[in-house]
């Protein structure tokens, strides 16, 4: 329960969970290290269904529609896989293959509504077609990818982080756009962003394993430049796995960035400075998720879920 923290039901799956949550109907999917994706009723904890696929699962399910959902694992056979779930729970797979050489770990990236993309260990970002897998693109990259793809706002471009320190943006066509290379951390962090309209600019925030929280700032519009500069940076109190968050809290925007030694930092997003910092009795690695915009809630290796009021 979001306001008192009770909780209102269990599962246990069946080995080790490191996959986000997704929504399916009315319906959670996560996949699990046992190799499984499950779907469960969050209100009773009762298993609907499970899927063998062969590998462990740590990406989040995409789900397309009502019927179709599209995961990675670590299976070096196929290491991904659509299916269709029918209303009487009947599944069906409707495709899956192989994607470089190794498992997926980044959540995959719908892009439109023809296609998504899909980051590997191995090194490789993929474009395949929703309905049948068909690749129509795929780059080559110097390392792993485990920050996942993600669209930039109002722009057919997304962007990709290798742990090798590179940032890439590619347009849908898989032309690169700019690389982002000034930072001396790995990078298992994700990204978020805040776009502003008036400024026709767009701010890309993330943390790396050099203990920095960096704020790129990008100008598309910007007719002398579409290159991507560095608007801020901020050394937290240790490395950075979890993705920061954005929120607003009386009328002021701020990010929420949690460093692994357990403290979770407010940072205003135009400074770039700390106003306030809370230790944990733990690590963190898990992101903070922010729910109505006025309560936070972080998990910790304390084996502790908390939850604050903002």
């Amino acid at each position: 329960d979001a306001k008192t923290l009770a909780i209102i039901s269990h599962v246990e799956l069946g080995d080790r969970i490191e996959c986000e949550v997704a929504q399916f109907k009315n319906e959670g999917i996560v996949g699990c290290y046992d190799g499984f994706l499950y779907s469960f009723d969050a209100l009773t904890g009762k298993i609907i269904w499970k899927y063998e696929s062969g590998g462990m699962i740590k990406s989040k399910p995409l789900v397309i529609s009502n019927e179709l959902i599209i995961f990675g694992n670590y299976n070096y056979n196929q290491n991904i896989r659509c299916i269709k779930v029918s209303d009487n729970n009947e599944i069906e797979l409707k495709w899956s293959k192989m994607l470089g050489r190794l498992g997926i770990y980044a959540n995959i990236l719908q892009i439109n509504k023809e296609s998504v993309v899909v980051a590997t260990l191995g090194s490789t970002i993929h474009r395949v077609k929703i309905d049948n897998g068909e690749e129509i693109w795929h780059k080559q990259l110097e390392s792993p990818i485990f920050s996942s793809p993600a669209l930039i706002p109002g722009r057919n471009e997304f962007i990709v982080g290798e742990v090798s320190k590179i940032i890439h943006c590619f347009d849908f066509k898989g032309n690169i756009i700019w690389n982002f290379k000034d930072f001396e951390g790995q990078l298992f962090s994700s990204f978020t962003f805040s776009s502003d309209s008036s400024e026709n600019e767009i701010k890309i925030i993330f943390g790396s394993h050099d203990k920095f929280l960096r704020c790129l700032k990008y100008c598309p519009l910007n007719q002398k430049s579409s290159q991507v500069d560095l608007d801020w940076k901020l050394e937290l109190q240790s490395q950075i796995y979890s993705t920061p968050k954005m929120i607003k809290v009386k009328d002021k925007d701020y990010i929420i960035s949690c460093s692994t030694n357990g403290h979770i930092n407010f940072v205003r997003l135009k400074s770039g400075i700390l106003e306030y910092a809370k230790k944990l009795p733990g690590e963190v690695f898990s992101s903070p998720l922010v729910y109505n915009n006025n309560s936070l809630f972080i998990g910790c290796r304390y084996n502790y879920l908390y939850g604050f009021l903002l």
